[in-house]
Order: structure tokens, then C-alpha cells, then sequence
């Protein structure tokens, strides 16, 4: 779990850094006895859920990843905020 957990934090940033043209990344963690999350945002140009790239696989990886490892994986994006990932355990 450790390992996706990682895996799906470094592909948000990844493409923060490879795709959003963001001016600005924000990783925010919290946990305590019985939570864990991890929040990354961009203020980049953010993209369009329904029209994902073929032959990219980052978004569909990250979804298998979550899945397997009973994460919590929320994907927000806008082309005025930018992105928002949000993975936690439940």
C-alpha cells in the first residue's frame, strides 16, 4: 500500500510538472490514529476527464494503483484552477 501510495503521489506530480505548465505545486499530508491523506494541486491548465490521451497511461495508473490498494483517489481538474489530487486510506 506504502508503495502505491508513493507511486500515485509521484505520477501527480509528474504530470504537474510534465503537462500543467503550473506556476505553482502544493503537497499537503494529514494524518493521525485513524486517517491518512495526501493532497497535491497544481495551478496549471488542467485537462478535460473525458478526453484522455491515448498511448498516456499516468491517470489510468493511478486509478489501477488506488484500487488495488483500497485507496481513496479523487482527480479534480479545470483549466482556471488547475488540478487536485486527493488519495487517502480509508
Amino acid at each position: 500500500t506504502a508503495l502505491q501510495l508513493f507511486r500515485i503521489c509521484q505520477e501527480a506530480i509528474t504530470n504537474a510538472c510534465k503537462h500543467a505548465q503550473a506556476s505553482l505545486l502544493s503537497i499537503k499530508a494529514d494524518a493521525d490514529e485513524k486517517h491518512f491523506s495526501i493532497i497535491i494541486s497544481d495551478n496549471g491548465k488542467g485537462f478535460d476527464r473525458n478526453n484522455e490521451n491515448t498511448g498516456h497511461y499516468g491517470l489510468h495508473n493511478m486509478k489501477e494503483r488506488a484500487k488495488e490498494s483500497n485507496l481513496d483517489l479523487k482527480i479534480e481538474s479545470s483549466s482556471t484552477t488547475g488540478t487536485t489530487v486527493s488519495v487517502s486510506l480509508p
